[in-house]
């Protein structure tokens, strides 16, 4: 009983819920459950990168990440500051005891660009995303999958919409599919990006089952896109994703060299 006489039950479903007096529920969801009208409901975000840190130093010891503190800040980075992920970054400094952090980073690093997933750990990060993917249709989840390629920051719903070849409106439509599914943030402009561990996840997905040439065809839409519609990215971005593409058709290369200097 809290100080409030109110008895807390944490559930994960909506099976049998509590129905005395004094009892609460907190209810807990991959996705917002629709069948549960008027309920107050919030979406949990990753750890603060301050808790984040101190996560990886109650696992691995404060001593040695607060003495290569600089090093663990880009370690639990590269984690996207999610607990699991975090978790799973320490077990592998407690077992690499001479190992530096910043080893373990460029292991971490070299692990997300290798096009399949070789250790153990990394497969128990990639879990919540199969799971999350797993209940999605071909045409959500290739979707899920096409729009982490682009090496931008961010997508518009414009930009989505020309890397997943859809109209705006379902474009719009499939990415606010993915924010449900916690794949994919949105930010207070109504921007999309991933987070760094999802991206990597979603795009060896790409690369693996839609095909070199599809991601290639993405890549050129967006980038048609993007030299057409003024403001879309900034330079960074665009050279980003200029970086990727293969083969340069001839009308886009025209394009590009009267937009970038």
């Amino acid at each position: 009983m809290t100080a409030r006489g109110v008895t807390p039950a944490v559930v994960s479903a909506p099976g049998v819920l509590p129905a005395a007096p004094g009892c609460a529920v907190i209810m807990t969801g991959s996705r917002r459950i629709v069948d549960l009208p008027g309920i107050p409901w919030l979406r949990l975000g990753v750890l603060r990168p301050e808790d984040a840190l101190r996560l990886l130093a109650a696992i691995s010891g404060t001593r040695r990440v607060f003495a290569e503190e600089e090093a663990a800040g880009r370690l639990v980075g590269a984690c996207s500051y999610q607990p699991l992920s975090v978790h799973v970054a320490a077990a592998r400094l407690d077992a690499r005891p001479s190992w530096t952090i910043d080893q373990i980073l460029a292991q971490l690093e070299d692990d997300l660009r290798r096009p399949v997933v070789m250790h153990e750990d990394c497969k128990i990060v990639d879990r919540p995303f199969r799971e999350a993917q797993a209940r999605m249709d071909s045409f959500h989840r290739d979707a899920f999958h096409l729009a982490a390629v682009p090496d931008c920051g961010r997508l518009d719903a414009a930009m989505a919409a020309a890397v997943l070849d859809l109209p705006v409106n379902e474009a719009t439509a499939v990415m606010e599919a993915l924010v449900d599914a916690h794949l994919v943030e949105i930010d207070e402009n109504g921007d999309y990006h991933f987070l760094g561990l999802v991206k990597a996840f979603a795009r060896r997905q790409a690369l693996n089952g839609l095909g070199h040439e599809r991601c290639q065809q993405a890549l050129h839409r967006l980038l048609r896109h993007c030299l057409t519609v003024e403001h879309t990215v900034g330079e960074e971005d665009l050279r980003a994703v200029l970086d990727q593409i293969v083969e340069l058709p001839d009308a886009l290369a025209e394009m590009v060299s009267l937009s970038l200097p």
